[in-house]
């Protein structure tokens, strides 16, 4: 464990080191104060981002001073460009760069840009003319130069994350050995018969449990946030798993820590009010304690085919991890049907009685999540 984690922070300190190094540029002029957009018959200022709809946008190069200078292009996502109807190129999660006087040579001029993309997010683009600072200019030659100058925020982000986590896990199992050998036991996890666990079933509500539950959180937080985000999943979802920086993917990342340990506190309370009606008995503790075991060891195969995909074999395609994301449905309504199993061996209540518990706490919830995952406008 320690080994992986001073792995991975020599990593960064890499990546970090490698950009620092890159070749620089200075911003002339900032076009995304340019950017318009089609609607209802007209093109309208992209003044607030949350008003965009649609696939395109828009911006028109009619200066001709600025043709000295070079159209730099960073996103995080994967775009195409068009210049006067012209495809350029196709940018997936890059720093692209092109002389405008080469641009002009092919296409004319004034030459309207137009950046395209079925699912296509304002805020993880930004569009300059930029001088090259550093470096003969001659370097470019006639042909579109692609630079990875920045790196992409994303991956910076999901390393820290993944650092952080790692070592969240070294604590853990170092001070609660026992409790994180009984939550990470695979054959017991899913065995259809319960056995005498009292580690979560007698408190529920303890100090030690707490650190487990922040660390579910964490974990569901981290990966929704980068299967949501690789997978380029509904532009509806951009104010909350969009973010142009390390410091703001941080910050959402907390915020959607609050907002899933916020569900673990209903979800608690759903099951003990419902067990309670039900007249279920211990039912509640038994429930919720594999509800948090279940998640825990699928999420963590979730995360490890994203984290292999997205930094071994540099997988950068939406439509793989919009897989990964169906996958991760799947998964929850397994996780449904182990715990049916699991509960009915554990008690000798009618099928129908324990049916209609479960679609409370469970299938109903798992249907909303499941429409609303089906439903993403990839």
């Amino acid at each position: 464990m320690v080994t992986r984690t001073v792995f991975l922070i020599l990593f960064f300190l890499c990546t970090v080191i490698q950009t620092a190094s890159a070749l620089d540029t200075l911003a002339v002029k900032d076009l995304s104060n340019d950017w318009t957009f089609y609607r209802a018959g007209e093109y309208l200022p992209l003044v607030d981002y949350n008003s965009f709809s649609g696939r395109t946008i828009h911006f028109e190069l009619t200066d001709a001073g600025l043709l000295d200078g070079y159209l730099r292009i960073n996103t995080t996502r994967k775009i195409s460009l068009f210049a006067n109807d012209q495809l350029l190129a196709i940018i997936a999660e890059d720093t692209k760069i092109l002389s405008l006087k080469e641009v002009r040579s092919q296409v004319g001029f004034p030459i309207m840009f137009t950046l395209y993309a079925p699912a296509l997010e304002p805020r993880s683009i930004r569009t300059h003319v930029v001088k090259i600072a550093e470096g003969p200019l001659s370097r470019s030659g006639n042909v579109p130069l692609t630079f990875r100058k920045e790196k992409n925020s994303f991956s910076d982000f999901f390393t820290i994350a993944l650092v952080f986590l790692l070592m969240f896990t070294a604590v853990l199992y170092h001070y609660f050995p026992r409790t994180f050998s009984e939550y990470f036991r695979i054959r017991r996890a899913f065995s259809f018969r319960e056995t005498d666990e009292n580690l979560l079933k007698s408190r529920p509500i303890s100090q030690e449990n707490f650190f487990f539950y922040l660390f579910f959180c964490l974990l569901v937080a981290l990966v929704l946030l980068s299967v949501a985000h690789l997978g380029e999943i509904s532009p509806s979802l951009s104010g909350v798993v969009f973010f142009q920086n390390v410091g703001s993917g941080i910050w959402t990342w907390t915020k959607l820590v609050f907002i899933v340990f916020s569900w673990l506190v209903v979800k608690f309370i759903l099951i003990n009010n419902m067990t309670w009606m039900f007249h279920l008995g211990s039912f509640n503790n038994n429930h919720f304690y594999n509800y948090i075991r279940i998640n825990l060891i699928m999420l963590l195969v979730i995360l490890i085919i994203t984290t292999i995909s997205y930094f071994s074999f540099q997988t950068v395609s939406s439509g793989y991890y919009q897989t990964v994301f169906y996958l991760l449905l799947v998964f929850m309504g397994l996780r449904v049907l182990v715990i049916y199993l699991k509960l009915m061996n554990a008690g000798g209540f009618k099928y129908l009685h324990l049916f209609s518990y479960l679609c409370a706490t469970e299938l109903i919830p798992y249907g909303i999540i499941l429409s609303s995952g089906l439903n993403q406008p990839f």
